[in-house]
């Protein structure tokens, strides 16, 4: 049995979520023995700064990296009892390195829940990335973002979000950031937040949005959902210019698209499944008045 099946199997036995038949083949292994005997004693250890759901968030992220097929869920849930985070602080089940930054990323088609040390949540989107300090967090609530996430941020100290598009500062909310090369979006859900690009600042309340293309001016409009709804399963897009929209095809499809006279400055408003391409293509193509063929995991737009 490989490391990767062994580290699922050992993280269910953790969860008292196994089978029979899946506990026989994990004591087969020599140290499943001392692990045992870890668990049986484990509740009479205090370990000082221990973070389950940074714990958690490690786990995850060795076992999406070792695994190399894409999948749209993790099948290992989040790991509530103690003894399961005293086994993995002291002993170090799965080998993880002690590195004083945490880093997550989420292929095409799939998205990923972060908890960060504070308890606030991250949900990332497709073919993103967050990273964050568990060291430094007392001192400092910062992520630094490239693509896509919602946040719901706990209250207490100023929270950060850094993207190479701007900042975004709050003490305590729920907003969206998508945050491309040349673009900045940012909508709050709940509370107050502050977004500053290149020097220029503004601060939204909930139900505003805002976005800045390149060094244009600055576009302001309400919303009416209380969440993204990416979150749903949806793709949805306000007056966006079709550079971007095809950006986010390729992100959550991952397909590559050509485009062939095509004028990717015009605007597109719309939403539709992410699981269906085909519906996406057509519902661009009908409203945009251009036409599309797709070979294999290539889609070429044109007139």
């Amino acid at each position: 049995m490989n490391n990767e099946k062994y580290n699922i199997l050992l993280a269910k036995w953790l969860e008292n979520d196994i089978s029979e038949d899946e506990l026989t083949v994990l004591k087969q292994r020599q140290e499943f023995e001392t692990y045992s005997k870890i668990a049986k004693y484990s509740s009479e250890f205090y370990v000082p700064g221990s973070n389950e759901k940074e714990l958690y968030n490690q786990f995850l992220n060795k076992t999406r990296n070792e695994k190399k097929n894409k999948t749209k869920k993790i099948s290992i849930g989040y790991w509530g009892a103690s003894v399961a985070a005293t086994i993995l602080l002291l002993f170090g089940v799965f080998q993880m390195k002690n590195s004083s930054v945490e880093e997550f990323t989420t292929m095409y088609g799939e998205q990923l829940t972060v908890f960060l040390p504070d308890s606030s949540e991250v949900l990332l989107n497709s073919n993103s990335k967050v990273s964050f300090s568990p060291k430094l967090w007392s001192k400092t609530r910062k992520v630094t973002l490239k693509g896509e996430a919602y946040f719901k941020v706990k209250k207490g100290e100023k929270f950060k979000v850094i993207s190479n598009e701007g900042e975004i500062s709050v003490l305590g909310t729920a907003f969206n950031v998508n945050s491309q090369l040349n673009f900045l979006e940012v909508k709050c859900y709940e509370g107050k937040v502050l977004v500053s690009r290149k020097g220029v600042e503004h601060i939204l309340v909930k139900n505003q949005a805002i976005r800045q293309i390149k060094n244009e001016a600055y576009e302001n409009w309400n919303i009416e959902s209380f969440e993204p709804i990416w979150k749903n399963g949806e793709i949805s897009f306000d007056n966006t210019p079709l550079k971007y929209v095809v950006n986010k095809i390729q992100d959550v499809f991952g397909v590559l698209i050509k485009t062939k006279n095509i004028d990717l400055e015009r605007r597109f408003s719309g939403s539709f499944s992410n699981s269906d391409l085909t519906i996406a293509l057509v519902a661009i193509t009908d409203t945009m008045g251009f036409k599309y063929e797709v070979k294999e995991k290539e889609v070429l737009f044109y007139k």
